[in-house]
């Protein structure tokens, strides 16, 4: 930091309502005197949640979609129950969702 001395970057990630008891933490708890504020915004995939069968058993799975780009990613506690019921390394039970065209 200034004049070379150490720092510890302190990083909050709130809701607006929130910002004014933060800073009120910030200030009285630590020896800082200024406080950077940025707002960020966030962008998502709308996403749904559907039950599918697989060679494996019935399992949940989220489908995210944005545009024409879409994701598959299964419930990681179906994916789990599914790999101990068959004796497999849970990456295969990934593996063949992430293959399915859903």
């Amino acid at each position: 930091m200034k004049k070379c001395r150490p720092a510890v970057k302190l990083t909050f990630l709130a809701k607006q309502s929130d910002i004014d008891n933060l800073e009120k933490i910030v200030f009285s708890e630590t020896s800082t005197i200024g406080i950077r504020k940025i707002e960020v915004k966030r962008s998502t995939m709308k996403r749904s949640i559907s039950l599918i069968k697989t060679k494996y058993g019935d399992i949940h799975v989220k489908k995210a979609v944005y545009g024409d780009i879409k994701k598959y990613s299964g419930e990681y506690e179906d994916m789990k129950k599914a790999a101990i019921k068959f004796n497999i390394p849970i990456k295969e039970v990934y593996d063949e969702i992430t293959n399915l065209e859903l």
